[in-house]
């Protein structure tokens, strides 16, 4: 399902600033923002999707809005309640570090899915703090 957008493309940050804008200033992200800063380095972001996988609350820009063509929204939330994917670590050559992101299903008090979230984890600052 494709979310839709003023210009008609999925993901088109450009056209969807306000939106984007109030997700990055909602409480959720103001949370996941103190979780990512409280990791000491060791999430290099946080996101959660709706139902839609469109996120709704992140730690930083995204680069792309809606996840429901991902892997992580696909193989989580698609799956059901207790689904979890750990994607392929991949080197970040900016931030100089190697990365995987771990995605859960969000469920509600019936266990019933309403979403998913995806951690990037900082591999490398987890191999530093393990002594690796």
């Amino acid at each position: 399902m494709t979310p839709p957008t003023r210009s008609g493309v999925p993901n088109a940050i450009s056209d969807d600033q306000p939106r984007v804008a109030a997700v990055l200033t909602n409480p959720l992200s103001n949370y996941l923002t103190q979780i990512q800063a409280q990791s000491g380095g060791l999430f290099s972001e946080i996101f959660v999707m709706d139902a839609h996988g469109l996120n709704v609350g992140q730690s930083a820009i995204t680069s792309d809005f809606w996840q429901g063509d991902e892997a992580k929204f696909q193989k989580t939330y698609l799956v059901g309640a207790d689904a979890v994917f750990i994607d392929e670590a991949e080197y970040n050559e900016s931030a100089d570090n190697w990365r995987s992101q771990l995605s859960m299903t969000l469920i509600d008090a019936a266990r019933k899915p309403i979403g998913a979230v995806t951690i990037e984890v900082n591999l490398t600052e987890l191999a530093r703090r393990k002594g690796l």
